[in-house]
């Protein structure tokens, strides 16, 4: 970086939290200055933690660091959905290069890549979507530093080229997330493959950036023995629990995906059925059994019937080709507040309206 001296660059490169105060004019708490001490001195660093303790920060500031104190890097960087890759980490680098002068008259900040001016296709941070095995492919440099935002939600053959360009002297990994998955290159790199790592970890309740109120809010709704507040506040992997219907993981990758067709389908349904329905019906009742099916139908599936009132609903959505002609599920249900019920009731949406779930029942 011309703006600084070559006395400078080599003190910066072994001192990025001196680099991130002094150039980029940031304030790191104890536990990014960790995570930036880790990056300057092991190969491999890789942070389990909770939600909101700034992670995206210290990615940003690692790019900035790595791209200012080394010559010709390259900076790949990946996270599972371009929402996580674009709108907050790629979003965090232009935050911080605005923060100096000189970093913007030296640095060009575009939608998918981040260079250094002068040379475009030499020296630069660039963003890839991790939804392909190759998106952390062909590249090399002597000064590599691989970014991976929310690795527990990244396949592991995207991981792959990873370990080859690690070979290299002087390369990095850094690897950020919520503990979301019990399997995995993350999961591995804080349990069997743990000696090859500098491992960090940060509870939100040691983190001055969350608020107490939200702590207690995930404490109030799930249960400070949920694996919603292991994952989000505690940093801690999900319980391993063979009677899991839908793993958390699933549920952390659906709400992140930018899939389309649960929408789609309430709409294509009704379009089929009156299709189908209305057209072999009216030829079988009049020959087989006129007077019995309108009588059964009103009484166990009530289409009119409105939706039953209750303090919480649950939607369940099969992901893609998961389709299947019946779904077991198992509900358990907790008298959090203590206060007793004197019966629960359970029901559930069907193409045929709403039908009580009886423990034992086949609801097809």
């Amino acid at each position: 970086m011309k703006g600084l001296t070559s006395d400078a660059i080599l003190y910066y490169i072994d001192n990025p939290v001196d680099f991130v105060e002094d150039i980029i004019g940031a304030k790191p708490d104890v536990n990014q200055k960790a995570i930036l001490n880790s990056l300057a001195k092991y190969p491999m660093t890789s942070v389990r933690s909770g939600h909101g303790i700034g992670k995206s920060a210290v990615e940003a500031w690692a790019g900035i660091w790595f791209i200012c104190t080394r010559p010709y890097p390259k900076i790949p960087c990946t996270a599972p959905t371009q929402h996580q890759l674009y709108d907050i980490l790629w979003a965090e680098i232009s935050k911080w290069l605005r923060s100096n002068p000189a970093l913007q008259r030296e640095i060009t900040w575009t939608q998918e890549r981040v260079y250094m001016n002068g040379a475009k296709e030499e020296w630069f941070a660039v963003a890839r979507t991790a939804n392909t095995p190759d998106a952390l492919q062909g590249f090399h440099s002597e000064s590599m530093l691989f970014i991976i935002d929310e690795a527990s939600g990244v396949d592991d053959e995207v991981f792959e080229p990873v370990l080859g360009a690690l070979s290299t002297e002087g390369a990095r990994l850094l690897m950020c997330g919520n503990p979301t998955q019990l399997t995995g290159f993350f999961y591995d790199s804080h349990h069997k493959n743990r000696t090859q790592y500098h491992t960090i970890h940060v509870d939100d309740r040691d983190s001055p950036r969350v608020s107490k109120e939200y702590i207690e809010r995930i404490r109030t709704m799930y249960g400070e023995d949920s694996d919603v507040f292991r994952v989000r506040v505690a940093g801690d992997f999900p319980k391993q629990e063979k009677d899991v219907f839908i793993p958390l993981s699933m549920i952390e990758k659906s709400m992140a995906t930018d899939w389309q067709e649960p929408t789609e389908q309430p709409t294509t349904k009704p379009t089929e059925q009156p299709t189908t329905e209305p057209t072999t019906e009216p030829t079988a009742e009049p020959s087989a059994e006129p007077t019995t099916e309108p009588t059964q139908q009103p009484a166990t599936e009530p289409t009119a019937e409105p939706m039953p009132e209750g303090a919480y609903k649950i939607t369940v959505v099969s992901p893609a080709k998961w389709q299947k002609d019946k779904a077991t599920a198992k509900i358990n249900i907790v008298d959090v507040n203590g206060t007793g019920w004197a019966n629960i009731r359970i029901v559930v949406a069907t193409e045929n309206g709403w039908q009580t779930v009886v423990d034992g029942d086949d609801q097809s």
